[in-house]
């Protein structure tokens, strides 16, 4: 029997998660990544295995260290004192070869293990269901991700791509984006239309509210169209559509996802925000060029440090703490 046949993108994309890459490879990386959502979301998985790769390697003794850094790389900081807590590198070479087949054969397990449970229905439709104990995570195959509240339930119409969902109940979407094909969720009060986006949407028999986060979205319901934007709330009460709104309490609105953060493609100014709101770290960007950075990446239960490791990995800067404030700085 053979061990797992590894795509000869797979080295290529752990030389950049790990930050070691040239410009020439990460180009190279960055290209595949565009090609597909499929591609977008096998590189987040992979970011996610080589987190959870590095937290085991610090229970492993199996002599002296390579020179590379730890497996998601690094904060570098202005004193011991303040550093973000540093994960072990694997212990030596051998081990790390091993590790990279491991890696990414894991890489499929995991987005399998972590599926939520799926029901199929005698159309052949796909379900999703988060019970009343709970909130329960689905991620499509496009690379969106959606974080369901207790009791809600969500069906894929087209199970092949999933970008057209039926949704009963609540739900907080991070649609990744696809301009030729705009994610369209239907339910019995009205349709929700995105291209890509944040927002939190609930549904009560014929009545919607959705608060969009980041992005935009039109909303139809009864022949009637309009459009929300960020910071905004559209509604629909007993089937008719509402004039759009400002949601002051944008925050409130959205605190039931709980330790629990999905970026699409957003920028990092947000995300530093966002991160602030969540963990109350102060988080400061020292350079202007940052603003352009954008980060795809989501979080669920995962602590500050962790969160902000891999954020600067993907925007390819360093995070220092200096005087209880996160610094983010563009790698010199």
């Amino acid at each position: 029997m053979t061990g797992p046949q590894l795509d000869p993108i797979y080295p290529l994309l752990i030389q950049t998660l790990r930050g070691e890459s040239t410009p020439v490879e990460a180009a190279i990386v960055a290209a595949w990544r565009r090609e597909s959502p499929v591609h977008e979301q096998q590189y987040r998985e992979l970011a996610r295995v080589l987190h959870l790769t590095s937290l085991l390697a610090g229970q492993l003794d199996a002599g002296p260290p390579p020179p590379a850094a730890s497996l998601i790389g690094k904060a570098r900081t202005t004193s011991p004192a303040t550093a973000l807590p540093r994960r072990r590198a694997l212990a030596r070479p051998t081990v790390w070869a091993g590790a990279v087949a491991a890696v990414a054969a894991l890489a499929l397990i995991v987005l399998r293990l972590r599926a939520p449970a799926v029901e199929r229905t005698e159309l052949g439709h796909e379900e999703f269901f988060a019970d009343s104990s709970g909130s329960s995570m689905v991620s499509l195959r496009d690379g969106t991700v959606i974080r369901l509240a207790a009791g809600s339930r969500l069906r894929l119409l087209r199970p092949a791509d999933g970008r057209e969902v039926v949704l009963q109940g609540r739900a907080y979407f991070a649609v990744a984006r696809n301009p030729g094909q705009p994610f369209r969720i239907r339910s019995a009060a009205g349709d929700v239309t995105v291209l890509g986006t944040r927002f939190d949407l609930e549904v009560l028999q014929d009545d919607l509210r959705v608060v969009v986060v980041e992005g935009v979205v039109r909303l139809s319901a009864r022949g009637g169209e309009t459009t929300v934007r960020s910071g905004q709330t559209g509604q629909v009460v007993g089937g008719a559509l509402l004039p759009v709104v400002a949601a002051p309490d944008l925050v409130d609105r959205v605190q039931w996802v709980g330790q629990f953060l999905a970026f699409q493609d957003t920028p990092l100014s947000q995300v530093a925000v966002e991160i602030q709101r969540l963990y109350g770290i102060p988080v400061q960007l020292a350079d202007s060029m940052l603003n352009g950075r954008t980060v795809t990446a989501w979080f669920s239960g995962w602590s500050p440090d962790d969160v902000l490791r891999v954020v600067c990995m993907v925007v390819e800067a360093r995070c220092t703490i200096e005087e209880g404030v996160v610094v983010v700085r563009p790698k010199s």
